[in-house]
């Protein structure tokens, strides 16, 4: 295996030299303080890392360990999983501890495998052990970067597609050990670690909220067992068929791989007919804990993420929905209803719903133009709490926008609102973000979704007589576009939709409109439908 196997230290010192002393030191660690206690396995781990040891002994220890690893490093993960990206200096402090802990235990194992390599006498039995325990610990540090949409450093593929490779040299792939995390589960093996690490990042977990994620990790356990590795390709694939190379360093994909000893398939039929039968039953009424899903997802939101499953796992969808074309140029980005109110009407927002004074050269574009224009002057950046970044366009289509920015203090959300104006344009786009990366050097790259329509600044208060205010605050509206059979939409404050709900909207005058449906709720807003009351 092409692996830098962790090097013995004659200055290693551990509090531990064996199965007994280290259940022992286990006694004394004070589990209840998480940081100190994260900071003493870390630490303690990579002194065993340096330490010489019969390997046998090791891997005593190191299953010994297992449980408070898992246990500290869950609770560290609260700390910056489901934040807005990039994390902050605590934030991301604490995630690349994270990291550390998890390479520790992964070069644990690998002194392990080191010793099945050499043929140490005395683990050949335990192969299927080690191989496993190496893949799964492999396969968390490459998960964690799924809670923080960062993207994996160079060889972090290789080192785990390698593993799986000598497992199957051994010819233990598909032996059976104990689950690592799951006493009470059945028996796993490292052709299924291998399968939970493929399937996990197949999954676009860049595109999930930190809520969709964890629901995602919990099912590709489920079909995990149904992946089939195989040397040969399936012959009804749908297309371009799933492939790893055991050499390379990337996850399974459709692209085309030149063919050789280190090429696997993935046969995903028997998993997309489970998949199918899940949303068939969902369809039906079943309840999503009938189908192993859990109680605590929502039919609807089951269902879309089954779908989206179906997708990526079975289906070859190498061909774009919709065109898109490289657009490297410049664009104005700002987040938030109330920060677009402003740089759309280019005025401060009158809490009282009342329209502010125009400008001389304001009256004149609408004598002339018969409305504001939408585009920015320079004079308007960072001033009254709000800030426009500048950003590049990547690519864009009709649906929306690739974009990068290199630096900057905002941070950002999955499903969370921005107005992107290319330099060119004369408008803002409203958009969702769709998608989040972040580079090793902390380059943030978004893909937005568009939404259909020019959008106005509003002032928007919650109408009838339960109101729980009477002041008016920032909203927007997207005119209609026939053209792609797009309503007139508003977008309010998150948590506003409701059935029905009587919206007062201050133009002038006050108008009264009944939401009628809600097109999209995100992370900081509804965009809804409405009827005039």
């Amino acid at each position: 295996m092409n692996i830098d196997f962790p090097a013995i230290n004659a200055d290693a010192n551990p509090a531990f030299t064996d199965a007994r002393t280290c259940a022992e030191w286990l006694q004394g660690l004070p589990l209840i303080n998480i940081g100190p206690a994260h900071g003493k396995l870390l630490g303690e781990l990579e002194e065993l890392n340096g330490f010489e040891m019969p390997p046998a002994e090791r891997i005593k220890v190191l299953e010994l360990l297992r449980d408070a690893v898992l246990f500290v490093q869950s609770e560290q993960a609260r700390k910056f999983a489901g934040k807005a990206v990039p994390l902050g200096k605590p934030e991301r402090a604490v995630f690349v501890n994270v990291l550390a802990l998890w390479g520790a235990l992964a070069r644990g194992w690998q002194h392990c495998l080191q010793d099945l390599v050499k043929g140490v006498g005395g683990v050949s039995g335990q192969a299927a052990l080690i191989c496993q325990r190496a893949l799964w610990s492999a396969g968390l540090e490459l998960a964690e970067h799924y809670r923080v949409y960062q993207e994996l450093g160079a060889g972090e593929w290789r080192r785990l597609n390698q593993i799986y490779a000598f497992a199957e040299g051994l010819g233990v792939a598909g032996k059976g050990v104990g689950h690592p995390s799951q006493p009470s589960a059945a028996d796993i093996s490292c052709a299924e670690s291998f399968a939970q690490a493929q399937l996990l990042a197949l999954a676009n977990p860049n595109e999930h909220a930190s809520r969709q994620q964890v629901l995602v990790a919990r099912w590709v356990e489920l079909w995990a067992r149904k992946l089939v590795v195989s040397r040969k390709a399936p012959e009804d694939a749908g297309g371009a068929p799933l492939s790893v190379d055991l050499d390379g360093d990337q996850c399974a994909s459709r692209l085309p791989k030149q063919g050789g000893a280190s090429l696997r398939y993935l046969e995903t039929r028997e998993i997309g007919k489970s998949l199918a039968n899940c949303i068939a039953a969902l369809k039906r009424g079943e309840p999503p804990d009938s189908l192993g899903l859990g109680n605590d997802v929502a039919e609807g939101l089951a269902a879309q993420l089954l779908v989206m499953l179906q997708q990526q796992w079975c289906e070859d969808r190498t061909a774009r929905q919709t065109q898109r074309h490289d657009a490297s140029r410049q664009a104005l980005v700002c987040r938030g209803i109330a920060a677009m109110h402003y740089f759309i009407t280019r005025r401060p927002f009158d809490a009282q719903g009342n329209a502010s004074a125009l400008t001389q050269q304001q009256r004149e574009h609408i004598e002339t133009f018969g409305q504001l224009s939408t585009r920015v002057n320079d004079d308007y950046t960072d001033t009254h709490g709000f800030v426009r970044e500048q950003w590049r366009i990547l690519d864009e289509s009709l649906s929306g926008f690739q974009l990068e920015r290199q630096r900057g203090s905002v941070r950002y959300l999955h499903q969370q609102l921005v107005a992107v104006r290319p330099a060119d344009a004369a408008s803002f786009s409203i958009c969702s973000v769709r998608w989040i990366s972040v580079s090793e050097n902390s380059v943030l790259r978004l893909g937005t979704r568009a939404m259909p329509g020019v959008p106005q600044g509003i002032a928007v208060r919650i109408g009838g007589i339960n109101s729980p205010t009477d002041k008016f605050v920032p909203g927007l509206l997207l005119a209609a576009v026939p053209a792609v059979r797009a309503p007139e939409t508003l977008i309010l404050p998150a948590g506003w939709f409701r059935p029905k709900r009587l919206i007062d909207i201050q133009g002038g005058s006050v108008e009264q409109v009944f939401l009628t449906a809600a097109i999209e709720r995100g992370n900081d807003f509804d965009r809804c439908t409405y009827e005039k009351a």
